[in-house]
């Protein structure tokens, strides 16, 4: 048995296919379509409506909470610190005395956080005056402790630079880190 296809006569141009606009989503690599006819047709009759522009709502938004962005301001200050202790650790010092730098490092970035908070509490004009005077009060403690654990720090490193049998190039060393690290 025989099957007989029909041929058509003329021959017959291929439609185009219409395009779709697309882009790729930059996060997740899969397409975004978008129509070029609106979803509805327009009130005023007008069948070829040009699509409408690009809107905000269109765009991806990114939106980092205030959680994300102070872990990536400790990730920062951290590879910060770990440079700044790099000096400290290839300076050829005893350990005990290393230590005590970093810890006098510490409390002098401490310190110097605390004074800018205490600037912008003063700057700050719009606070109520009982709400200014409890968050100076708060921000002076805890400059009082940090300034007390910095002398209580430096009087160890006394003791203990007095102690050790240090060359003078050391201590030469070691006043330039305190100088460099001190508010």
């Amino acid at each position: 048995m025989l099957l007989v296809y029909p041929v058509p006569l003329t021959p017959t141009r291929p439609t185009a296919m219409p395009t779709i606009p697309s882009a790729l989503n930059p996060y997740t690599q899969t397409p975004i379509l978008r129509d070029r006819s609106p979803a509805t047709q327009p009130q005023d009759g007008a069948a070829d409506a040009s699509p409408p522009a690009s809107t905000a709502a269109d765009r991806p938004r990114i939106e980092i909470s205030q959680e994300g962005r102070a872990l990536s301001a400790s990730r920062s200050s951290q590879t910060d610190k770990s440079k700044s202790n790099d000096e400290i650790d290839d300076s050829g010092l005893p350990e005990t005395i290393k230590g005590m730098l970093k810890q006098l490092r510490e409390l002098n970035e401490q310190l110097a956080e605390q004074k800018a908070q205490l600037q912008a509490i003063l700057a700050k004009q719009d606070l109520p005056a009982e709400e200014r005077q409890a968050r100076l009060a708060q921000v002076q403690g805890t400059i009082n402790t940090l300034t007390g654990a910095l002398s209580s720090v430096m009087n160890s490193l006394n003791k203990q630079m007095s102690e050790q049998d240090l060359s003078s190039e050391q201590r030469a060393k070691i006043t330039s880190l305190i100088a460099k690290y001190a508010s």
